[in-house]
């Protein structure tokens, strides 16, 4: 117990005062230090802040003008998507229809030739016919003049 440490210490009172003084100027000072510190960074804040609102209301306005941009050219999509669809089945239908052309085509020209055939067929029917009728005229002919001939 006698190693303890007294809990008060006595100081002689102008010792005290300029302790307290040194002390108070110093607080003084460090809050002067802080205020200054604090008043500079609200200024910076409030820079920074109005700096950022000005920056996100730009940004906010190109964001909505770059929407409308995607939201048109997604319009004009849809529109071109819709003409090229329209293309493909006008695309479609002219291939239906060069296909029936071509049928029709190639059966009339199968028709033409048989019907080619028939008229060969039929030139040479009536060559034979009219050269029979040739002969069956002179050999009438003949009969008429040997009867006519007898008698």
């Amino acid at each position: 117990m006698e190693n303890e440490l007294p809990q008060y210490i006595i100081l002689p009172r102008e010792y005290y005062l300029q302790l307290k003084e040194c002390s108070k100027n110093e607080n003084d000072a460090y809050n002067s230090k802080l205020n200054l510190a604090l008043s500079t960074t609200n200024e910076v804040y409030t820079k920074i802040k109005n700096t950022l609102e000005f920056d996100v209301d730009t940004l906010f306005e190109e964001i909505q003008a770059q929407k409308s941009e995607i939201l048109r050219w997604r319009k004009k999509v849809c529109v071109y998507k819709m003409r090229f669809a329209n293309a493909q089945d006008d695309v479609q239908i002219l291939r239906t229809s060069q296909q029936i052309h071509q049928n029709a085509v190639k059966e009339l020209t199968d028709k033409l030739g048989t019907c080619e055939k028939c008229i060969t067929s039929m030139k040479s029917t009536f060559e034979r016919s009219s050269a029979f009728d040739v002969q069956q005229k002179e050999q009438i002919q003949q009969l008429q003049s040997d009867l006519a001939s007898k008698t």
